[in-house]
Formats: structure tokens, sequence, C-alpha cells
């Protein structure tokens, strides 16, 4: 990610999850355990768990989508309509998993999600899924298990890409 979308692609994030979760002025979210990238003039952001405070009630939550921030044009912290999803259970067959620290990156046709360790919160998995690379096409909307060539993917607690 280019430095200088760093601070205020977090700050637009925080401002998202609050609008998420609701108008109250007594809630807050925080995400933690997530992945992010920039590809094709917008911000994806995958994993992690939702962490929402309303009044004193904390609850954990994992997403079941992949959040979107397009930055393509200007735009300003009330501006909602920058915000979408990709939703991981919307591929007949195949889900990609939410987990905690994986990685995220993209090319100019798809998205690319790989490692990750399993969360702890309500809902989440209980069992490692299979070794393998989860891939979006962004041209027809669909899940779908990368094709790798080589030795056989592992998975990895914490991802990283380049």
């Amino acid at each position: 990610m280019h430095v200088r979308y760093a601070l205020p692609v977090v700050s637009l994030f925080l401002m998202f999850i609050s609008v998420v979760i609701g108008q109250s002025t007594h809630a807050f979210c925080n995400r933690i355990f997530h992945s992010i990238v920039v590809a094709n003039d917008r911000v994806y952001v995958d994993g992690g768990e939702l962490r929402p405070v309303i009044g004193a009630r904390v609850s954990v939550t994992v997403p079941e989508t992949v959040d979107i921030i397009d930055i393509s044009n200007p735009f300003n912290n009330t501006d909602t309509s920058i915000w979408g999803h990709i939703n991981k259970n919307s591929t007949p067959g195949y889900s990609p998993p939410t987990l905690n620290d994986g990685s995220i990156f993209g090319t100019s046709s798809s998205l690319y999600l790989f490692g990750g360790a399993l969360s702890t919160a309500p809902g989440a998995l209980s069992t490692p899924p299979p070794n393998g690379i989860a891939e979006y096409e962004l041209s027809n909307n669909q899940w779908g298990q990368a094709v790798t060539g080589g030795d056989p993917v592992e998975r990895i607690h914490f991802g990283s890409a380049v």
C-alpha cells in the first residue's frame, strides 16, 4: 500500500465499521487481525475479528465478507457510497475461510487469500481449512481454489505478500 494512503484508509475503515454497527453515539467497533490490499483503486479488507462495543457490552464476530473501499474518486468521511462487500458465501460449493493474520494480495483480475490462523470468536472455524490459496475472480464475481504449480502450498500462521 502506498504510504500516502495508509492513514486515510485506516481512518475511513474505522468510520465504516462505526457506520455498520449503527448510528449510536455509544457504538464503537474495532477490527483486529485483518489483512488489507490496494488493487484497482479499491482497498480490500479481509479476515480478522470485529469487536463492537455498544454501551458496556463487547462482542466478537467473524466477518463473512471482504470489505471494499473505493478510492478511485475524491470523497469525504460522510460519503457511504464508497463502501462495498464481497460475500464469501456467494459461490455454490466453495466458501473461502475467514482467518486471523492471513494475507490478501491482488492483481487486476483476481484477489488471493492465503494463510492465517483460527479465531476463537463464536462462529469461527474450529478446524483448520485445507491448504491452498483462495481466489476471487473480479470479472465474474466467483470464489474458487487457485490453481498452483510446483510444491504443495502449506498453510502458514502469519501471511505476507509483497
